[in-house]
């Protein structure tokens, strides 16, 4: 799959869909998003499809190891992207299924870049709020995606408030202000070059607008 369009730490735009992880080989692991659920990639296997209607409030992003010592990144998480034998590692969002109940565990390879501190917060609090918020499915909206992720990738954050800030900027409908402006209405035609009026109009009363 060959990358194309912004990016948000792992997140990146690859062909129609959003795909979290390194998808440029297929010996890679990496989770898509697609429109009737998350796809986990898994190499030589099947992988694994779930139901956006599964995934239950909280999620968690690793870097480095399944479960690091301290917090959310490991070692490898913290200098995954840079040259010598931390250039590639993996990644993990750990979920909670419903129907029935389980903890799922999806994991994906890192790309060879460095992913910057921003982009991981600002992409690890939008899967968190769409889940939170019981709408997961529309991280399988290719096209909201790419609008989000836009806002998103001109973020320059300070502390957590401002990453929760950013997010809800970012999934806000857009300014219809900056909509695309509705057609003209059509200029009278000249009366002179009107025909005469009915006998059968009643003073002062208009035809409904079409």
């Amino acid at each position: 799959m060959t990358q194309t369009g912004t990016l948000l730490g792992p997140l990146e735009r690859t062909g129609g869909l959003w795909v979290v992880g390194d998808s440029g080989r297929p010996d890679n692991d990496w989770v898509e998003f697609r429109p009737e659920g998350m796809h986990r990639h898994e190499p030589g296997g099947p992988g694994r499809s779930v139901a956006w209607s599964r995934l239950m409030p909280g999620v968690k992003l690793t870097l480095g190891g399944e479960n690091p010592a301290r917090g959310q990144y490991g070692v490898a998480g913290l200098l995954g992207g840079l040259p010598g034998p931390w250039r590639h590692g993996s990644g993990y969002l750990h979920l909670t299924l419903r129907d029935p109940y389980e903890d799922w565990v999806a994991r994906f390879s890192r790309h060879p870049r460095h992913y910057p501190a921003t982009g991981i917060l600002l992409f690890g609090e939008l899967v968190k709020r769409l889940l939170d918020e019981g709408r997961a499915h529309l991280l399988g909206d290719p096209a909201l995606l790419d609008r989000v992720v836009a806002r998103l990738a001109t973020e320059r954050l300070r502390g957590r408030h401002a990453t929760q800030d950013a997010v809800t900027r970012a999934l806000a409908p857009e300014d219809p202000a900056h909509a695309d402006p509705a057609p003209e209405d059509q200029a009278p035609a000249d009366p002179a070059s009107a025909g005469p009026a009915s006998e059968d109009a009643a003073p002062g009363k208009q035809s409904p607008e079409k």
